[in-house]
């Protein structure tokens, strides 16, 4: 078999179907709700755009309204982004009673 015919080898960590992951959740800004909220969520862990794998998370401390938070970023080897809210929302679609805190 030639090399150029060989299979891409797939990275470490990419054989998951579903992850859990941190993300941030600013859906309660303007409301007496607590702001900013770090949800976990377990996700699919494929790219919704594409169907590839979705990236390896990495963790993600910040500082943000006095306070520090840490939740979980990645990129996808497919350029696709991630967007909390979409993540937020496939979430909700996947457990409808949503995600906890």
């Amino acid at each position: 078999m030639k090399e150029a015919d060989m299979p891409e080898p797939v990275p470490v960590d990419h054989d998951l179907t579903e992850r859990a992951v941190r993300v941030i959740d600013r859906s309660g800004w303007g409301t007496s709700a607590a702001y900013p909220q770090i949800r976990t969520v377990t996700l699919t862990w494929v790219c919704p755009a594409c169907h590839g794998p979705r990236g390896i998370p990495k963790e993600h401390r910040f500082h943000e309204d006095g306070h520090w938070l840490t939740c979980d970023r990645w990129d996808n080897p497919c350029g696709h982004l991630d967007l909390y809210t979409a993540v937020l929302a496939q979430a909700r679609e996947r457990h409808p009673a949503g995600p906890r805190p």
